[in-house]
């Protein structure tokens, strides 16, 4: 016992609490419970052991949300014990790490040589990051998986793989020829804490062969399924589908929903050529993808120098926003497709153990079963085992492994087909059916924030200002001479009923829904009567809903009149409806709506009476 202590002592052993003590040795363990030991020695060795054990503190672990900690728990716990008993990782990829629950979003950049992929990124983070090319030829032939880092480095893919924190842990499956084509890239951008980047090379004229999957193909794949978005860049003044680009956008297939299209450089052409680029690209990729919506199509110039020509500076302004709101919600979309790809992956696991389980009921699958025999084996599952899954499952043919892989693998060893549990089975089914209402539940009520850095944080300069300045409305009042209008129709105590405004207000030809949504924020005490001011704001709302504004839910503060004009309103009123009340004869109706739905139909209601 004193001997294995001083090893465990020595190898630093890092596994220790309150109760129970693990003492790691090089091929077992010993376990040690202090109240269960009486040599004094052993005890006073234990417990200096884990005093020591306690005082080193470990490095902190990555933040990670309750959703993604929670789905991460559900697969170690339900999923991938049934994924090692069938040795899932041949059929598919390998087991998802903890670090793959909690990274941070990943930003894909695709396109031909030349486009502008790297400047593009240089644009994003406002810097230049170690080993960066730009130049008109193809200049780059590696893949520069972009992190965070306190110092600008690069490091070897071969040697971040064995990383517990690296996201792809799939690139062990390429060969060392390959990794070599692959580096990490570290640079201290603080927007590199919430998103990390990834630069392709080019795709050259023969890069992507039609004949069969290349390494290059088979990495663009696997990149192509642990990413959030995919930006699939094109040059306008080159804009060519080669056989290439076609062979990648058959790779894409699987992850429609992730693509982004950015036409580049689209300063470089006159409105006439830019029109006929951007509808031939819209035209080519409806043939290309099988989305039924039309894909969106990003034009603008993306990097930091002056425009070379402004005549489409609003269109550009108006996508570059929309593209980087995009981005900006990354963070949001990012749990969803964590979720899709589990998802994804418990049914594909869940078919993959129901083969394997049918073909132990085969009379055939027993004892030792020589290699002639397998052949044959194979022969009867693709004819018995696989028609009969389809018809059952409801599946596709190819949702099932592919013969060819499932002869390779009975060579390789018949008892590589292991027989799933019922409990097993059963965890399985219960995550499918009982725990994905759990998980919908968390991710409703966990909304992560935007990226709060760089160059995709809020925009301030571009912002609508409009809507946050009482100032304004009154400006564009005294334009548009608003407040004669209000004293025309004949206001009464400085008030109008909207009765009155009813002709008014119809003429602006906006729907009468749109018209009571926009009286609605004006007239919050619901009395059915406006001043001067709140005629103002209520022609403001007006003209900027025809401009193309969506009508807000409520009004900010600083955008309704002063308090002063409110005070001094509400007596008026008082005064009016004193008035009314003595008078027999009322010049327009004074009961409040005191129901969304009564007031909702307030215009229709008066609209008939006055007729």
């Amino acid at each position: 016992l004193k001997l294995v202590m001083s090893t465990a002592k020595e190898q630093n052993a890092k596994q220790a609490c309150c109760t129970q003590h693990f003492c790691r040795t090089v091929n077992f363990y010993l376990y040690i419970n202090p109240f269960q030991v009486y040599c004094k020695n052993c005890i006073e060795m234990a417990h200096n052991l884990t005093q020591e054990q306690c005082e080193e503190k470990e490095a902190p672990s990555p933040k990670r949300s309750l959703f993604a900690k929670t789905l991460n728990e559900y697969y170690k716990e339900k999923i991938l014990p049934v994924e090692v008993c069938i040795n899932f990782d041949l059929y598919c990829s390998l087991p998802l790490l903890d670090c793959e629950f909690s990274c941070n979003p990943t930003i894909l950049f695709l396109g031909q040589h030349s486009v502008g992929k790297t400047s593009m990124i240089r644009f994003l983070l406002n810097t230049d990051y170690p080993g960066m090319r730009i130049a008109p030829e193809p200049s780059n032939d590696i893949f520069n998986i972009i992190i965070y880092g306190n110092d600008a480095r690069i490091i070897p893919s071969n040697i971040m793989i064995n990383s517990t924190n690296f996201p792809f842990p799939g690139l062990t499956q390429f060969s060392n020829q390959c990794l070599k084509k692959c580096v990490v890239v570290s640079c201290p951008v603080p927007l590199l804490k919430h998103v990390t980047i990834i630069d392709t090379p080019g795709i050259l004229e023969n890069s992507l062969q039609p004949q069969g999957p290349t390494e290059f193909e088979q990495m663009i794949r696997y990149f192509s399924g642990k990413v959030d978005r995919i930006l699939l860049m094109f040059d306008a003044l080159r804009f060519d589908l080669s056989e290439s680009m076609n062979r990648l956008l058959y790779i894409l297939q699987p992850f429609e929903d992730k693509i982004l299209l950015i036409l580049n450089k689209g300063d470089t052409c006159d409105p006439i050529a830019l029109s006929h680029v951007r509808s031939a690209l819209i035209w080519s990729m409806s043939r290309k993808l099988h989305s039924v919506d039309m894909p969106k199509v990003y034009v603008g110039s993306f990097w930091d120098k002056p425009l070379r020509s402004v005549v489409h500076q609003q269109l550009f302004q108006a996508d570059l926003s929309r593209l980087f709101e995009e981005l900006r919600c990354l963070p949001r979309t990012t749990n969803i497709r964590r979720l899709k790809d589990v998802l994804k992956r418990a049914n594909q696991v869940l078919l993959f153990a129901t083969l394997t389980n049918k073909m132990h009921r085969m009379r055939y699958f027993a004892g030792c079963i020589p290699k002639m025999k397998r052949r044959t084996l194979a022969k009867i599952v693709s004819n018995e085992v696989y028609p009969k899954l389809i018809n059952v499952l409801h599946l596709q043919s190819h949702d099932l492994p592919t013969m060819d892989l499932m002869y390779s693998l009975m060579l390789r060893d018949i008892w590589i087909f292991k027989k799933v549990s019922k409990r097993d089975f059963q965890q399985l089914r219960d995550f499918l059916h009982n725990d994905m209402t759990h998980l919908l539940e968390i991710l409703r009520a966990e909304v992560p924030e935007k990226i709060p850095c760089g160059r995709l944080q809020d925009p301030l300069l571009n912002r609508d200002w409009e809507d946050c300045e009482w100032s304004v409305v009154n400006e564009e009042a005294e334009k548009q001479g608003w407040r004669s209008e209000f004293h025309l129709l004949g206001p009464k105590k400085g008030l109008l009923h909207a009765v009155q405004l009813i002709d008014t207000l119809q003429k602006c030809g906006l729907p009468m829904m749109v018209l009571d949504q926009i009286w609605r924020l004006v007239d919050q005490d619901n009395d059915n009567m406006i001043n001067e001011d709140q005629f103002c704001l209520v022609k403001y709302l007006i003209n900027r809903t025809l401009r193309g504004r969506p009508v807000p839910s409520e009004l900010p503060n600083c955008m309704l009149p002063p308090q002063s004009q409110d005070n001094s309103c509400a007596c008026n009123k008082a005064e009016i409806e004193m008035e009314d009340s003595v008078s027999n004869d009322e010049p327009y109706p004074t009961e409040q709506c005191s129901t969304p739905h009564k007031q909702l139909c307030f215009f229709q209601s008066h609209e008939k009476n006055e007729e």
